[in-house]
């Protein structure tokens, strides 16, 4: 089918959608009937088409899933980056009043956490007030999510626990519909999932708070755009590309998890054909296509993309120069997880600015070894949700600061953003060695070519074993020049060993993990 006439299908399914969000919304006929010409005007052009869908064939569609209010939201964003510290402070506060007003009423889990504290939502007066509370552990959202929704919506938890949706899949036509809670999952690669609940506005905010973070490589919403996602298998990889989707929403989605050469091909000749401006997804996913492409000489060819963002891990600096290399276009990451969203993202800069317009971020103190070092990072959202998060421990250490950035935004940042607390080892002596270091281990230059792939496995006996993937140029000088280093950097009184694999097998979530850690820290 040619472009024009898969465009004229497209065309057809918008005027339907506008013709029905006529009807929904209480909007003149008039305005669907101009609504439907320059939908029509605009798929005679391919970035004029784009422009239509982050314009208004996105937003309604999303609508019909209760995903409301993502551009007035993406408008807000806009004008928050450009606030000084001082107002979006001041908005902060106010907001966090609100959640832990909205938490108080409405949720009994978390009128008892704050009457055990002594504290009610009207003594909060600063920040600081909120720490007489204590964080939110993992394992109590695990126990307790269905006693964290708030009253409107517990009673159809247990219907959507029954659904046979997977988790995060929208409800059809949830906007006007009495029950819209939506079951979603963690990924589970730091221990069990954590289940929890939205009614799509988290999404929506989501897809706003992304939309800010392209604008600032220059991108408009609404551009076509390849995603990675958790599809299992070729087959279903296939399947799960909506036609609808990829039409109406600019989006080609494809399998990112336990790929196959069989599909890292079908990915490569999907890219060929769909030409995207924006890569998004699962970070390991791309970089093992970046690392597939390399090693069978595969190139785009007459085209590149504008941005690569990876999701759902970290980007250390080896994968990062990879991807840069193979796909020759700016690459940034973003930094939340599923139960909180969208939390911090790396700026043209390079630094990482905290969504502080919708995501208040401390660092547990208690967790710091010194005054000023990096802790364990906790999240409240500052939105009225089904399930509000307040002071919820994220799993990861960093650090937060005032924003000095050269690219100008008031929005404070991540600072020693060092990962999971699990990927963290502590030598005898109380150091602290994060991920990163073994990737500067691993990927010096004198090792070019002669690591393909590695592991650091943190293993009960508080030894380190390395499983290592070797490369054509790996030999038995390598090795002694990783233990010489290893002393240097872990002591002696840490064991270390090596395992040589064919291969490193993903985690049972789809990513493949640098760091297993044997028991929970």
């Amino acid at each position: 089918m040619k472009w024009r006439e898969r465009h004229s299908l497209a065309v057809s399914g918008v005027v339907v959608v506008a013709t029905y969000a006529g009807s929904a919304f209480s909007v003149e006929t008039k305005w669907v009937l101009g609504v439907t010409m320059m939908v029509d005007k605009a798929a005679q052009n391919r970035n004029s088409w784009e422009t239509m869908v982050g314009q208004f064939v996105f937003p309604v569609v999303n609508s019909l899933y209760n995903r409301r209010g993502i551009r007035p939201a993406f408008r807000r964003a806009l004008q928050t980056e450009k606030l000084d510290p001082e107002e979006v402070a001041a908005m902060q506060l106010e907001k966090l009043r609100q959640v832990a007003t909205h938490a108080y009423e409405k949720v009994p889990f978390y009128r008892e956490r704050f009457d055990q504290a002594g504290l009610r939502p009207e003594d909060i007066h600063s920040r600081e007030d909120l720490k007489v509370l204590p964080p939110l552990e993992r394992e109590e959202v695990i126990d307790h999510h269905h006693e964290m929704v708030i009253d409107q919506y517990r009673p159809f938890v247990h219907r959507s626990d029954l659904s046979l949706r997977g988790p995060g899949e929208p409800i059809p036509w949830a906007r006007f519909k009495k029950n819209r809670v939506v079951r979603n999952m963690s990924s589970g690669s730091t221990g069990s999932p954590v289940t929890f609940y939205e009614d799509g506005q988290r999404t929506a905010l989501n897809w706003a708070l992304g939309w800010r973070h392209r604008s600032w490589f220059g991108i408009q919403p609404g551009v076509r755009e390849v995603r990675m996602a958790r599809v299992r298998g070729l087959t279903e990889g296939r399947l799960r590309v909506p036609f609808l989707r990829k039409m109406l929403w600019s989006q080609l989605i494809l399998l990112g998890m336990n790929l196959t050469k069989e599909d890292y091909f079908f990915c490569i000749e999907q890219l060929q054909r769909f030409k995207p401006r924006v890569l998004w997804g699962i970070t390991s996913a791309w970089v093992g296509l970046a690392e597939f492409m390399e090693e069978h000489q595969q190139s785009l060819t007459g085209w590149n993309p504008r941005l690569l963002i990876t999701w759902a891990a970290p980007l250390y600096e080896h994968e990062e120069e990879l991807l840069s290399r193979v796909f020759q276009c700016e690459v940034t990451n973003n930094y939340g997880s599923r139960e909180v969203g969208h939390i911090a993202v790396r700026c043209p800069e390079g630094r990482y600015h905290i969504h502080d317009d919708h995501v208040l971020v401390e660092v547990d103190e208690s967790t710091c070894q010194e005054p000023g070092e990096p802790g364990q990072i906790l999240c409240t959202t500052l939105d009225n949700t089904v399930m509000p998060f307040i002071r919820y421990r994220i799993g990861d250490l960093g650090k937060v600061s005032h924003s000095s950035c050269s690219c100008g935004r008031p929005l404070r940042e991540l600072d020693q953003l060092l990962g999971r607390t699990g990927d963290i080892f502590r030598t005898s002596d109380g150091r602290m060695i994060a991920p990163n270091l073994w990737c500067r281990l691993f990927m010096n230059p004198e090792l070019e070519s002669s690591v393909r792939r590695f592991q650091v496995v943190y293993e009960r006996s508080g030894s380190i074993r390395f499983r290592v993937v070797r490369g054509i140029n790996y030999d038995d000088s390598k090795e002694l020049m990783l233990i010489q280093q290893l002393r240097e950097l872990v002591g002696t009184a840490t064991g270390t060993s090596f395992d040589y694999v064919d291969s490193i097998e993903p985690h049972v979530s789809g990513k493949l993990l640098m760091v297993v850690r044997e028991v929970p820290e």
